[in-house]
């Protein structure tokens, strides 16, 4: 009995697996999506190094002084490009940080600057100090987006801004901006600018920028303000929130709380679903070509069921494994790799076992009871529906706490423990008991066999049944009969 059950297993596989578009979109597809991708973040099409402006800005200042063009002048100065450079660094990494894509760093001291940087790396230099330190601190530096060269032409207060458009439009000018008094206004500030057709939007929103961080310089100036600590007192407090659990304390990020369980519980949706479907559509082309009766002159019912559903499951697993592979290494990349260890994925392939196995015993009873593709796909949806529903709840509870009640509730609900306790498990904060991941699997296991049980009733009774698709009440009463 096994080997006919194995020999019928390794046909269902190779009949699915080694096909040309499964291997196209299994293998293939990913390969060169991930390809093109590389080539493309290569290439700088997902970030591109932003061109440098380099040109003259005209600027008609009509506020009391002529008090912003000098400040435009200064925002292009090669010092203050790099010290915005650097703030900006510093922000992406503290956005990184807090949502769990780097490690925290040190709170008390010293420690704090020194996590903040590697091992071998130097405070930032102030300005006068770079300019001290010569040519050798240049080259050492991290290469950064090109600098801007721009030169600043204050024209007299009677110049009008039309009068520029001839001057612009030949390319001696970049840009040219009218600002008076209007536009110190706190309230409802503008300027005029004009840019020059050859100026990128991203260069032209360089020049806006460097206009309107000049008019809030000397609206800051005109109160008598410090704008540098009034930006610190207004900047908001970060947390290093750590989660106090079972086995001690787990940091994670926001980002790592959500989206790791939302990945587990669509990775095994989607390994789960294509198998159990391949499952369906080869029983029921078997059946409709009359060639399931050939099998069963050499086989019984039960053991062509259990090969077919093992075949199948081990097109689910290579699924698992290829798409589970990418996802743990995209897991590393981002620093979340100390949530996938092995431990937890050894347990998401026993709930994708028992998950599989569940609606492959369902979708195997299906494809006996029809003869045509279109009557499994009446009978299948509702079992899709129920199932959505369960993925939908496992989701929605899950994004709030996954240990909440709902989520503790559905874990022990057969057709949700494959999705609602890898979801749980795949938390990093508050990963489920020990006692709820053994309960589960148990309850898990008696499912699976009392659907197997069921299946095997109707598929002895379904393969060799021809004619209207039974009901539901039709299905329960071959099971009697069986």
């Amino acid at each position: 009995m096994l080997r006919r059950v194995f020999e019928t297993a390794i046909r269902e596989f190779r009949a699915t697996a080694l096909t040309k578009a499964f291997i196209f979109g299994t293998f293939v597809l990913p390969v060169v999506i991930w390809g093109v991708l590389g080539a493309a973040g290569a290439a700088g099409l997902f970030n591109p190094t932003p061109e440098p402006l380099v040109g003259t800005i005209a600027i008609i200042d009509r506020t009391d002084g002529d008090a912003v063009a000098p400040k435009v002048e200064a925002y292009f100065d090669p010092a203050a490009q790099q010290a915005r450079a650097e703030a900006n660094a510093e922000r992406m990494r503290q956005f990184a940080q807090q949502f769990g894509l780097l490690n925290a760093p040190a709170t008390d001291g010293e420690g704090a600057e020194e996590a903040a940087m590697p091992d071998d790396a130097e405070p930032a230099a102030t300005p006068d100090e770079g300019d001290a330190q010569g040519e050798d601190e240049a080259t050492t530096a991290p290469a950064g987006p090109p600098r801007d060269e721009v030169r600043v032409t204050l024209l007299s207060d009677d110049t009008e801004l039309a009068s520029l458009d001839e001057r612009i439009r030949s390319g001696e000018l970049l840009a040219a901006a009218l600002i008076d008094g209007d536009s110190l206004a706190p309230d409802k500030g503008v300027f005029a600018l004009k840019t020059a057709q050859s100026v990128k939007r991203q260069q032209a929103q360089k020049i806006e920028n460097a206009i309107e961080d000049a008019i809030i310089a000397q609206r800051f100036e005109m109160q008598a303000l410090d704008r540098t600590l009034a930006s610190s007192l207004s900047s908001r407090p970060r947390a290093q929130a750590a989660t106090v659990t079972e086995t001690g304390e787990t940091k994670g990020g926001d980002a790592a709380q959500v989206f790791v369980p939302l990945a587990a519980v669509m990775l095994l949706l989607m390994a789960i679903f294509i198998g159990a479907s391949y499952l369906l559509m080869s029983t029921v082309e078997e059946k409709n070509s009359r060639v399931m009766e050939v099998l069963l002159s050499a086989i019984s019912p039960l053991e062509l069921m259990t090969g077919k559903i093992i075949g199948q499951g081990l097109v689910g697993l290579v699924i698992l494994v290829i798409y589970g592979g990418v996802g743990v290494y995209a897991a590393r990349q981002f620093n979340f790799g100390d949530f996938v260890g092995p431990g937890m994925l050894t347990l998401l392939t026993v709930y994708f076992l028992i998950g599989y196995f569940m609606f492959a015993a369902v979708m195997a009873a299906i494809g006996s009871a029809v003869t045509e593709i279109r009557e499994a796909q009446s009978l299948q949806g509702p079992v899709f529906g129920v199932v959505i529903l369960f993925v939908y709840l496992a989701i929605f509870a899950g994004m709030q706490d996954t240990n909440n009640m709902l989520s503790r509730v559905l874990s022990f609900v057969p057709p949700a423990i494959p999705f609602v306790m890898p979801m749980r498990l795949a938390n990093p904060a508050a990963p489920p008991a020990t006692w709820e991941i053994a309960a589960t699997i148990v309850i898990g296991l008696v499912s699976v066999v009392v659907l197997v049980w069921a299946a095997a009733k109707i598929f002895r009774i379904g393969v060799l049944m021809y004619g209207k698709p039974p009901t539901l009440m039709g299905l329960i009463k071959w099971i009697r009969m069986a």
